[in-house]
């Protein structure tokens, strides 16, 4: 885009108007996500991703939790 500005393929209104428009979409995407550590506040969640320590059983035993409180098609991932 900067270089259709700066070749005059684009004005600088549109150019404006585009970056206007992507950084609403930015920040539309930032506002849907949320941090959490309870599992009631993922009960309308599509993507979960845990972040916990490196231990196996602790990241099953959060699985397991998670499984209860989201909705079926939710994508449960992990960080590592």
């Amino acid at each position: 885009m900067e270089k259709k500005l700066a070749s005059g393929q684009l004005s600088q209104e549109s150019h404006d108007e585009k970056v206007a428009a992507l950084e609403t979409k930015i920040a539309d995407s930032c506002a849907r996500i949320s941090i959490s550590t309870e599992m009631e506040a993922h009960a309308q969640s599509d993507l979960v991703v845990e972040a916990a320590t490196e231990r196996v059983d602790l990241k099953y035993k959060i699985f397991e939790q998670l499984s209860a409180w989201t909705p079926e098609h939710v994508i449960l991932a992990s960080n590592t």
